[in-house]
């Protein structure tokens, strides 16, 4: 994958979201919010991004956000 390029993978069975940012194993990687885990490499650099229960969380934030627009 070269530079600047992102791929995303959905797992329907398991609704899990996984958006990827660079080459490289995750070496650490943190719960950020619930069912949203951030992941880094060796070099401290973001390379992913895990979430579950992505519909969900997907459609109550594009609700909320269509919401806001209504009303403005």
């Amino acid at each position: 994958m070269g530079k600047g390029k992102v791929k995303i993978w959905y797992d329907e069975e398991s609704d899990i979201l996984y958006i990827s940012f660079g080459r490289g194993v995750a070496v650490d990687s943190e719960e950020v919010d619930e069912g949203v885990r951030v992941e880094y490499g060796k070099d401290g650099k973001l390379i992913g991004v895990e979430i579950s229960n992505a519909r969900e969380k997907l459609l109550k934030h594009i609700a909320k956000l269509i919401s806001q627009e209504i009303t403005t």
